[in-house]
């Protein structure tokens, strides 16, 4: 059975049944519709979804929200779901807000709209409607997505909106996942983490409870260990690609950690059996580049020269029960990912093709 709602103010009422609520569109057109039905600036206030997600808002008048707009999606204050934006006229949800927290933010958007031309949306029989719980209902109807703007917005919890957005304060999606990818390869317990996987997104974010401190300290050891400081960090277009991010900090803590001597298992960059003979090998390190960040390792048949130090995958160790990559004895370094050794597989037969083409284009031609 359908519940209902109304918009009304103090004379005149505007009623939905749920079913006519499917997505922010509806919505923003119910606000319309009710802006117009209490003789409201209706059109010229409110405009739908655009397609990128967000909801694209015009200022119902920047004098009265310029003020307020930083606590607009604020409860308890001190903990933003969301920001207006008045420049971009858009709606952005903050990259680290989970996906349940969505609903509030929605909430918020909704109430502060109808806050502003004193409007209230109640369910029928006069009874107080519960935003969070409408919202709730109606997500799955919903298409409220992350927006990546150029530069993710500075949140409340980094400070006044009057501090600078440069340096280690203004966080962004990318710091997201510096800060995972820094967790998931020193296997820090997840009662300690401050990020969280979006498996339905399929993006990092920081914890809605994690504390200030807390999240700065760890994007401090994650710059760290890349050695490098936030404004490097940025200007590294690589980086928009955590692929990217988790190879170049596998490069950084295998430094240190690689002895030569050591038997390991590895990404084969050449093949051993012919043409597409790349697999995970095990040979023994013969040399360690800290400053181009590869090593020798002597296989089965020959030395490999030039390997990528994140394609070092694991060190032979007997006391290890188990398999891990396909192999008994084996000790993970850095945790195990099966996904990126198949990455890096394809990567290296790409690589040695490209080798092979420009060898033969380079070699002299016979008359």
């Amino acid at each position: 059975m359908d519940s209902y709602f109304q918009v009304r103010d103090a004379e005149r009422t505007a009623w939905f049944t749920s079913q006519e609520v499917r997505n922010i569109a509806d919505v923003a057109a119910m606000v319309t519709k009710a802006l117009d039905a209490a003789g409201g600036e209706g059109e010229t206030s409110v405009q739908a979804l655009a397609d990128h997600g967000g909801i694209s808002l015009r200022p119902i008048s920047a004098d009265r929200f310029s003020a307020q707009v930083r606590d607009l999606f604020c409860e308890p204050p001190g903990k933003l779901l969301a920001e207006l934006d008045l420049k971009d006229d858009t709606f952005y949800c903050a990259s680290w807000v989970p996906r349940e927290e969505h609903c509030v933010a929605v909430s918020g958007m909704i109430s502060r709209l109808l806050g502003v031309y004193e409007l209230a949306m109640v369910e029928r029989l006069e009874k107080h409607l519960d935003l969070d719980r409408f919202c709730n209902e109606i997500w799955d109807h919903l298409h409220v997505s992350f927006v990546a703007p150029r530069m993710e917005r500075q949140s409340e919890r980094w400070g006044p909106r009057d501090r600078p957005e440069t340096g280690r304060g203004a966080l962004y999606k990318r710091a997201a996942d510096l800060v995972a990818t820094y967790e998931e390869l020193l296997l820090v317990p997840d009662e300690a983490c401050v990020t969280h996987y979006l498996g339905d997104l399929g993006i990092h974010i920081f914890k809605y409870d994690a504390a200030q401190e807390q999240i700065q300290n760890a994007y401090e050891k994650a710059l760290s260990v890349m050695e490098m400081d936030d404004a490097e960090f940025q200007a590294e277009k690589q980086f928009v690609y955590r692929g990217e991010i988790i190879s170049a900090m596998r490069d950084r803590l295998l430094v240190g950690e690689l002895k030569p001597g050591e038997t390991v298992l590895f990404v084969g960059t050449e093949p051993y059996g012919g043409p597409g003979d790349f697999e995970l090998r095990g040979g023994v390190v013969e040399a360690v580049n800290p400053s181009e960040r590869t090593c020798s390792v002597r296989g089965e048949f020959f030395t490999m020269h030039d390997v990528p130090l994140h394609y070092v995958l694991g060190r032979y160790d007997t006391s290890v029960e188990g398999e891990h990559y396909g192999f008994p004895h084996v000790r993970p370094l850095f945790g195990e990912n099966r996904d990126l050794a198949g990455q890096y597989l394809r990567e290296a037969e790409a690589s040695w093709n490209v080798q092979q083409a420009e060898t033969q284009i380079d070699a002299p031609q016979m008359m």
